[in-house]
């Protein structure tokens, strides 16, 4: 009994000891997942509530947070995929373990690579990996990159994604994994959620904004959308008819954007050091 209530003693401190380590030193308990390969103009990189001084190939790890304002910035990852953060944009990074339904049926358990996009738009290149999915969410989406090079873009005034794949394969569905939609070459969707006067959501409107054709699906139905046409969701229920897409209103008064400074536009090649 006393042998035991040492090792207790002991556990309990050694415990306490790695947890006020890591506590002292939250990177510790982060992973590596990329560097900051490139960067313009007014960005910020936040990392546990503290703006990090930025630097060129500074180590990118989980849960860290890029605000791009008046700029532009790149994110290169371990294996090789890019990441170009256009202006306005603000999104959040991590790699974690994930479970999702979609259309009705349960996941098994798997390796997320995540970027969450609160505002902004951001394109990239996608490398394919077995074991690890890439995955970008929005307010109104989350899309599966399967070696993809693709654009998706948030805007929050009118609540709306645009996401398109420019190369590959890239799986659209909603949060509640009712909505479904897959993306090859060329093809792009706008996806927005539709609310009732309280504010609650009661489905979801998708529209075909690109080339080719593409299939709306629910556990209770699909429905396919040429070029220029949309479907509204209603939770729990099949796509509806497709029709005309007619753009979301926006709020208020439409106000001209700034320009660009000269040099602030981004490709999609590696940004070389400076």
């Amino acid at each position: 009994m006393r042998h035991l209530s040492i090792f207790m003693a002991v556990f309990v401190t050694c415990f306490i000891s790695l947890s006020f380590i890591l506590c002292r030193n939250p990177a510790l308990a982060q992973i590596t997942i990329g560097k900051l390969s490139g960067f313009k103009g007014e960005v910020e990189l936040v990392r546990e509530g503290r703006s990090i001084p930025l630097k060129l190939n500074i180590p990118i790890v989980t849960k860290d947070r890029l605000k791009v304002e008046m700029g532009t910035a790149q994110i290169t990852y371990d294996d090789g995929s890019i990441l170009n953060i256009r202006p306005y944009t603000d999104l959040t990074l991590d790699q974690r373990k994930m479970r999702r339904k979609i259309m009705g049926i349960w996941s098994e358990t798997y390796l997320s690579r995540l970027i969450n996009i609160s505002r902004g738009e951001i394109s990239g290149i996608i490398e394919e990996r077995k074991d690890l999915v890439t995955e970008f969410e929005t307010p109104t989406l989350i899309a599966v990159v399967r070696g993809t090079t693709l654009n998706i873009e948030f805007d929050e005034e009118t609540g709306t994604t645009t996401i398109s794949s420019d190369v590959g394969v890239v799986d659209v569905f909603t949060h509640d994994g009712w909505t479904f939609v897959t993306l090859t070459d060329g093809n792009s969707v706008a996806v927005r959620l539709d609310r009732d006067e309280e504010g609650n959501v009661v489905g979801t409107t998708i529209t075909n904004t690109g080339t080719g054709d593409v299939t709306v699906r629910s556990p209770e139905g699909e429905t396919t959308l040429s070029e220029g046409m949309g479907t509204s969701v209603p939770s729990g229920e099949a796509p509806g008819p497709a029709e005309p897409y007619e753009p979301p209103e926006r709020p208020g008064p439409e106000v001209p954007g700034e320009e660009l400074p000269p040099g602030l536009e981004i490709t999609l090649e590696p940004a070389s050091p400076v």
